[in-house]
């Protein structure tokens, strides 16, 4: 977590299944979303969590973002939240 100006950031890193650059073009904007390698590792997910927090996130002004080097590789997601 770190305070950048008027914003907070809160960087989540991951170690875990990472995503393909094709699926994390689809994390924000599909409902019920998950990649074939999330279904193989934990068949009971939803899909609705990042897209959950995007929606909490934009209405509060803030902004998420999600990156990864690619399938096995982690990932990263990002909020940035305006301080008042």
């Amino acid at each position: 977590m770190e305070e950048k100006g008027k914003k907070l950031a809160v960087r989540i890193f991951n170690t875990g299944i990472g995503a393909s650059k094709e699926d994390q073009l689809l994390i924000f904007k599909q409902s019920f979303f998950r990649s074939k390698e999330a279904k193989r590792v934990n068949p009971l997910g939803m899909g609705v969590g990042l897209l959950t927090a995007k929606t909490i996130v934009v209405a509060h002004r803030g902004h998420i973002s999600f990156s990864s080097e690619g399938e096995e590789k982690g990932a990263e997601v990002m909020v940035e939240m305006l301080i008042k």
